[in-house]
């Protein structure tokens, strides 16, 4: 995937083409061009985060920089930081960013752009790149020290909680539990859960987890190998308890939670064609399977109102309602043969990106209620979305849309 990226930055720079349709519904805030920079080889905004109050914005540039921006008026708030070129940038609360070097986590005044502290361990490589885990109230934050350990701090005083974890196995994901009271912590095939105030473990650590997701109400899934071909979907309480567990139809895909409690699960089989069912805890055995009409593993959304759901394969993206098997409207995608990112823009939108379209990438803005295509921007490098704003990071910087 990077190694695409590069090739497709170092291209000639062609205009951006922006197509829009009658009443399209979307109109450009602002455009922020990338700083200057004469040692920069490649072009392009490359990742974006909004503050938890919406009023600031970090963007990472290639060229190893990144800014803060004044998400009201579009305008810089102080000169660029200097980040990675493979960097995450985000935000513990909406007084603070980060950037993420290869070795070190620095903290930012967001209103001010000033460094906070001294820079804090967290190791990236290139193909390892993980984010920091961020406590739910901005309170304290989790790093990679060492590729093998994970070391939790609380943001205010900086001092670390515990000691740091080392293991014989790289860490692969830090996340904390959605109430706040438990970070998740997998390297190897193994997974952690820890007490934030202490550092200790609340329960035994959990073998062989591929994969693992927190419910809303802190109930922990995880995805167990059983075997060379088989996983199995487990379900614990917050104290560790188990709940249920089933054996899936196939490689877990995803996971989402729909309104009414139950879970979509989402499995990919051995010819590669998905397996979509709807299960609820603790019973995970008991499932109401989906057929959707396509023959390849796919990117799922679920807008808000809990009816539809949005899907796409190779060939298409459809609109979904749940009972039904015909779907309410498909479009042919895509037009090379990719998976598309789908992203919900506001309550009636979706964003359709295209991967290596040709020519370059190709974004489109579709109504949710009837597919109608109201918008398509051309030599996209990537897209973000936040609430009902539309990030379009392209070779000059970042395009601001948003919906009307």
């Amino acid at each position: 995937m990077l190694t695409r990226i590069l090739l497709l930055c170092v291209l000639p720079l062609p205009s951006v083409h922006t197509t829009a349709f009658a009443e399209s519904g979307l109109k450009k805030v602002f455009s922020l061009e990338q700083p200057e920079s004469p040692q920069r080889r490649f072009t392009g905004g490359r990742q974006v985060a909004v503050s938890q109050d919406g009023r600031t914005l970090i963007v990472a540039f290639y060229g190893s920089s990144a800014q803060l921006f004044d998400l009201t008026t579009g305008k810089a708030i102080c000169d660029p930081l200097r980040t990675a070129g493979d960097g995450e940038v985000g935000f513990v609360s909406s007084d603070i960013a980060y950037t993420a070097d290869w070795e070190r986590l620095q903290l930012w005044n967001a209103r001010t752009g000033q460094a906070i502290g001294e820079p804090i361990a967290h190791e990236l490589r290139e193909d390892t790149i993980i984010s920091p885990a961020v406590s739910p109230d901005g309170t304290s934050i989790a790093t990679r020290n060492t590729m093998n350990s994970y070391q939790i701090r609380e943001v205010a005083s900086g001092k670390v909680v515990g000691e740091s974890a080392p293991g014989e196995a790289p860490v692969h994901r830090l996340q904390f539990s959605a109430d706040g009271r438990a970070l998740l912590a997998r390297r190897g095939g193994s997974l952690d859960v820890i007490n934030p105030q202490d550092g200790s473990l609340l329960i035994p650590p959990v073998a062989f987890v591929s994969a693992f997701y927190t419910l809303s109400d802190g109930r922990l899934l995880t995805v167990e190998r059983r075997g060379e071909d088989r996983q199995s979907l487990t379900a614990r309480s917050k104290t560790g308890q188990l709940i249920g567990r089933t054996i899936l139809p196939g490689k877990l895909k995803r996971v989402r939670e729909l309104a009414d409690g139950r879970l979509l699960i989402q499995t990919t089989k051995s010819d590669y064609s998905p397996d979509l069912f709807v299960t609820a805890l603790p019973d995970l055995a008991q499932r109401e399977r989906l057929q959707p009409e396509v023959d390849r593993a796919f990117a799922l959304l679920l807008p808000d109102g809990g009816e539809h759901w949005i899907c796409s394969n190779i060939h298409d993206v459809s609109c979904l309602k749940f009972g039904q098997q015909q779907p309410v409207w498909k479009l042919k995608y895509p037009r090379n043969g990719y998976d598309q990112k789908l992203s919900l823009l506001g309550a009636d939108h979706l964003v359709i990106h295209e991967r290596w379209g040709q020519p370059g990438n190709i974004t489109t803005c579709h109504k949710i209620s009837d597919g109608t295509k109201l918008w398509e921007q051309t030599d996209v490098i990537r897209t973000f979305v936040h609430e009902n704003l539309l990030f379009v990071c392209n070779r000059a910087g970042v395009d601001v849309w948003t919906t009307q």
